[in-house]
């Protein structure tokens, strides 16, 4: 599995997410929890528990921030952030099979056994 994408930002500098790349997975830091501190840290937003939440809202807008939902096969939920370079979403991820945060292309995230469920702006 290729988890290896190194994006510059336009001005050659490193962009935010590669701060975060190789975070290490942990049962007491899992996805939901990389989530909500990258949208802490870089959109300056909390999770809400639920996606039913009123500050959540479903879109089709692949936009810097939005959230990415995805189920395993076992059923279990795996969220990312959707971050853009060049008019191509990413997401950016904590995941157990690779027992690390990554970055993947969005059309290729079902190719780690991912279904996608939907994607969400939060307003909070």
């Amino acid at each position: 599995m290729d988890s290896t994408w190194i994006i510059m930002s336009k001005d050659k500098t490193p962009h935010w997410y590669l701060k975060y790349i190789g975070t290490k997975y942990s049962p007491s830091y899992n996805c939901k929890d990389f989530v909500n501190d990258v949208l802490k840290r870089e959109f300056n937003k909390s999770l809400p528990d639920n996606v039913n939440s009123p500050d959540v809202e479903q879109t089709e807008h692949l936009e810097d921030g939005n959230v990415a939902l995805y189920k395993d096969k076992g059923g279990r939920f795996h969220v990312g952030v959707i971050f853009k370079y060049d008019n191509n979403p990413y997401v950016l991820h904590n995941f157990i099979a690779t027992k690390s945060v990554i970055l993947t292309p969005f059309e290729k995230m079902e190719e780690l056994s991912l279904s996608f469920v939907g994607v969400y702006s939060i307003n909070n």
